[in-house]
């Protein structure tokens, strides 16, 4: 951090200007926590010194204003989409399985210093749709997803291009490519684990339910809950992975079932499951307890949605945008653990389904790409949602249209966005980051009481400089800095 250490232009010096003097060397000293990233953080200091008949109040306020822009950030070895993207505690992330025409078993890893992409060890099985989970003791686990599978039993597996399903990938007629023949998909039960001190992935043991598109959430006592999915049809069914034994047991039968929904665990401990797929999408919502192993109804959402996102904000509420119904939405809406009811919030600038809803580290809530009303038209289009004014705005668009990509959010509070559906191609490779960074602005508003003669004097964050009238005056360049 530069700090300019005041200068003196005067004739002569009295104790009002070595107070402010001392008192601009302090405020330039503050300094910023180039870690953390807030969008308004002020500290107010007020000094009032008394000299003869003159009372000076000067009031310093240091606030650093959050700054954001995408950047390129290199091309996956594989382009994919239905991949999954997991923060490790090493600060890498990890990209597994998907699907680019073909189903994926190959993992990678991005390295945030380094902004590099990196092989890993393959998983044992080809998967998309799949969920990601990671552990309290650093591994990651993956559980079930799709997978290719020819004959089984003498008669062809469930083609995901069948009419029903084709809401599921918003993609009619896809199928699989192996040897040049098209092959059904099937969903599989297996359930394998990640170590990034070996880079080895090892089995574990396999759900009792083989699924695809369920979610997966980790509880507060280590365990994994994952939750419907689709076997032929949509599942009502639950269970849960204890990473002591690496086992799976049932746990209670949801009150309805569902495909392509989502979950988030409250701060109560609850894991709240919202909309989804069964034949229509639907607006119910339920809760589950962990201690208590049930299932109850909560208040249904105002609008049914699939290919929503939700997202846990900072005062323990959940916030819930867009989705497909009819047509995608711009609809948001907010969830209350305590009172257990939605209720509307302001609407986003864009209608979208199946984008991403990241929260950031300054508590706001970034939302990206997605398909607009037209699932053929992808968005690069990106939009902030503030919790404490209920308000969207627009922020800068991605570098490249796309919808079913992931978003992470990082150790040092960047967003990496990998893959999806790209608007130039069926399957991008590339990669790119929402770079977030503070600047630190130091602005002093001095109050002045001159024998009932008021001057008031606010420096900008070009110059900071105090007009003390005659031939008195005190200046220094603002403190800044970024991040």
């Amino acid at each position: 951090m530069n700090i300019n250490r005041p200068y003196f232009r005067f004739g002569f010096v009295n104790k009002r200007a070595i107070t402010l003097s001392l008192l601009l060397q302090f405020v330039i000293l503050v300094p910023t926590k180039q870690d953390s990233i807030t969008a308004i953080t002020a500290a107010l200091f007020t000094v009032a010194t008394a000299v003869s008949s003159t009372i000076t109040s000067t009031t310093i306020k240091t606030a650093t204003v959050q700054e954001s822009k995408w950047s390129n950030a290199g091309n996956m070895n594989n382009e994919r989409i239905d991949h999954t993207a997991s923060v490790l505690m090493n600060g890498k992330v990890l990209v597994t399985g998907g699907c680019n025409g073909s189903l994926l078993n190959d993992a990678e890893l991005y390295d945030p210093v380094a902004r590099t992409w990196t092989a890993t060890h393959s998983m044992n099985y080809a998967r998309s749709l799949h969920t990601a989970s990671l552990l309290p003791n650093g591994k990651v686990l993956v559980t079930g997803g799709f997978n290719i599978t020819s004959i089984m039993n003498g008669a062809p597996t469930w083609d995901i291009s069948r009419e029903r399903f084709t809401m599921l990938d918003k993609m009619s007629n896809r199928k699989v490519l192996v040897d040049g023949e098209d092959n059904g998909l099937s969903s599989i039960n297996s359930a394998e684990l990640y170590d990034p001190l070996t880079g080895i992935w090892a089995t574990t043991g396999s759900m009792n339910f083989a699924r695809a598109g369920h979610t997966a959430s980790l509880l507060p006592n280590g365990k994994v809950l994952v939750v419907g999915g689709a076997f032929v049809v949509s599942l009502q069914t639950a269970e849960l992975y204890d990473p002591s034994t690496g086992t799976w047991t049932n746990a209670s039968s949801l009150n309805h079932p569902r495909l392509c929904h989502k979950t988030i665990l409250l701060k109560n401990g609850k894991v709240l499951v919202t909309g989804g797929y069964f034949d229509v999408s639907v607006h119910t919502c339920e809760l589950y307890d962990p201690s208590t192993d049930t299932w109850n109804n909560t208040v249904m959402l105002h609008y049914a949605r699939i290919y929503h996102s939700v997202v846990g904000l900072p005062n323990g509420k959940a916030l819930i945008t867009g989705g497909q119904a009819l047509e995608s939405l711009n609809i948001s809406e907010l969830y209350d653990p305590t009172t257990e009811m939605w209720t509307y919030t302001s609407h986003m600038n864009n209608a979208r389904a199946w984008h991403t809803a990241s929260l950031l580290t300054d508590g706001k809530v970034l939302v990206t790409g997605g398909f607009s009303d037209n699932f053929y038209i992808k968005l690069n289009s990106s939009e902030l949602y503030d919790p404490l004014t209920e308000m969207w705005t627009t922020t800068d668009s991605m570098n490249n249209a796309r919808a079913g990509h992931t978003a992470s959010v990082l150790t040092n509070g960047n967003v990496l966005v990998t893959g999806g559906y790209g608007e130039d191609q069926s399957y991008p490779a590339s990669t790119e980051l929402y770079l977030l960074s503070t600047k630190a602005l130091t602005t002093i508003d001095q109050m002045e009481n001159v024998k009932n003669d008021r001057k008031e004097s606010v420096l900008t964050n070009e110059k900071v400089s105090v007009n003390r009238g005659h031939n008195n005056a005190i200046s220094n360049t603002s403190n800044e800095s970024r991040v």
